[in-house]
């Protein structure tokens, strides 16, 4: 079975969070690994023979590993950014519920660039993020706003949009 395919069944199944809890640093490594792998950027963005996909984390955020897979065989990077960091060098960016204060400004200031915002705020979606995640009482879900993915010229592959809880496409931004 190919990586991506496990990732989305391990995306699907995953089982035991209760709705209000918040994700867990091995369950976010998960999906932010599955929603690269299920995103292409272009090609000007990922400079794959010079640069790894950098995946960028505000806040309190943490991933279990700083080196998770990367899609196409290309490498990631992994990086604690703070404000005053130049957030369109990102490839991904997570905003945890916990800097949804800086969330407007975050998507603001990536507007247009190559960046997928990806939070688990309540709200985000509205906010102009790409994908919005939400603990379930069985699984992870996740919307996407395929609006804010076309602004920052991203393409979400049609795998990733079935397993959608939901998928909007406005292109909203604040």
């Amino acid at each position: 079975m190919p990586l991506e395919m496990l990732l989305l069944a391990v995306l699907l199944g995953w089982p035991g969070l209760a709705p209000a809890q918040s994700l867990r640093d091995e369950e976010l490594d998960g999906l932010l690994r599955t929603f690269a792998s299920f995103t292409r950027w272009p090609v000007s963005a990922l400079r794959a023979d010079q640069e790894p996909l950098l995946i960028c984390l505000q806040g309190g955020a943490t991933l279990r590993s700083q080196q998770p897979v990367a899609p196409q065989g290309a490498g990631m990077t992994v990086r604690r950014v703070v404000a005053s960091d130049d957030l369109r060098r990102c490839h991904l960016l997570f905003v945890p519920a916990s800097e949804q204060q800086r969330l407007r400004d975050s998507v603001s200031s990536v507007s247009g660039a190559p960046v997928l915002i990806v939070s688990d705020a309540a709200g985000a979606l509205k906010e102009g993020v790409t994908i919005e995640v939400a603990a379930g009482m069985d699984r992870v879900q996740f919307e996407v706003n395929l609006g804010a993915a076309q602004r920052n010229h991203l393409v979400i592959s049609s795998k990733l949009l079935r397993v959608a809880r939901r998928v909007v496409h406005t292109a909203s931004n604040p």
